[in-house]
């Protein structure tokens, strides 16, 4: 396989039998021209390990967690495991490469799972967390619904959970047990979906149920919320969904009204909205950047959309069908 040919993969969503799940591409100017694709039902995260192997998730009633090589002939599975939870929709990989999370959305659980030197996770040690708590908003936080597990380093793990309005903290201990620290609290119903660390100290989340973006900073051994701002200037409720570090500033995709969002930073480490332009799509699922554009993978629209940033303006480049995309990986 060229490296110099860029190249994505697109992670969609899926009928049973997960034909054409996921789909590789190499991008030749404005189109993108399909190499390969391996049946995995709705892979809706993927991920990079260390070794160059592909992580993902099947966001399934019976969830799994799987692993798929790649090479110039196309993909091949690697092994497969259950999550031991429903809905599974995040996996991340600690920063040693040694361990596996995934969020379990349906269940309001996380596993976190040794990564196999050899990839194979049928017999890994596993570790599932199954949390407890609600919020106000009827229907989406009745329990708990973990949405996003991140690394803070290799033995700690942020885990948002929009059911409860709380992102968990977890830590490894050297026996492989997962302990639940106190976690971060959020105002009631904003519906943690998505986070970004800047630096050792400050976090941004985006809050799916409120439509709004939280800066936090640690001071005197607690986080604490410096900023809150609406995820769009439109004067509609958005759903954020994907958050970017872009430069010294922000940006957020938002659902219903198919925004991209543009923060900077305050002094305070509160934030401000800078530009907001329309992003090409229904419901912008995930957003990347890579190979000098910005790219969305659009789940009702059924597309995937690359665009290159001029100042405040996207400049559309590549627009290719892709039905119920969900993650592009790059």
């Amino acid at each position: 396989m060229d490296a110099a040919i860029p190249r994505i993969t697109v992670g969609r969503y899926t009928d049973a039998s997960g034909a054409s799940g996921l789909q590789r591409f190499r991008v030749e100017g404005d189109r993108l021209v399909r190499e390969a694709e391996l049946a995995l039902p709705s892979p809706s995260w993927t991920t990079w390990a260390p070794d160059g192997r592909i992580v993902a998730v099947s966001e399934l009633p019976e969830s799994r967690v799987s692993v798929v090589s790649h090479d110039a002939d196309g993909f091949a599975l690697v092994s497969s495991t259950p999550t031991q939870g429903a809905d599974a929709c995040h996996v991340s990989v600690s920063p040693d490469g040694a361990h596996l999370a995934v969020a379990n959305y349906g269940s309001g659980s996380a596993l976190v799972i040794a990564n196999a030197s050899d990839g194979d996770l049928t017999h890994a040690d596993r570790r599932l967390v199954t949390f407890e708590g609600s919020g106000p908003v009827a229907g989406r936080q009745d329990q708990p619904h973990a949405h996003e597990a991140v690394w803070t380093d290799p033995g700690h793990v942020l885990v948002n959970d929009l059911g409860s309005d709380v992102i968990r903290r977890l830590s490894l201990g050297p026996d492989g047990d997962v302990a639940e620290d106190l976690p971060i609290v959020v105002p009631p119903g904003f519906g943690p979906r998505h986070l970004r660390l800047r630096g050792r100290d400050e976090i941004v989340v985006v809050g799916e149920l409120s439509g709004e973006v939280l800066s936090l900073r640690h001071r005197e051994g607690e986080w604490m919320i410096v900023g809150r701002v609406s995820a769009s200037g439109s004067g509609r409720r958005p759903k954020p969904s994907a958050v970017l570090l872009h430069d010294d500033g922000l940006l957020v995709a938002n659902r219903d009204v198919n925004t991209v969002a543009r923060f900077a930073w305050d002094a305070d480490g509160s934030l401000s909205l800078q530009w907001e332009a329309p992003c090409g799509g229904d419901l912008p699922r995930d957003m990347q950047l890579g190979h000098g554009l910005l790219w969305f993978a659009f789940q009702d629209s059924g597309e995937v959309v690359a665009h290159r940033m001029q100042g405040s303006e996207l400049v559309e480049v590549i627009r290719h069908p892709v039905e119920g995309a969900a993650r592009v990986l790059l």
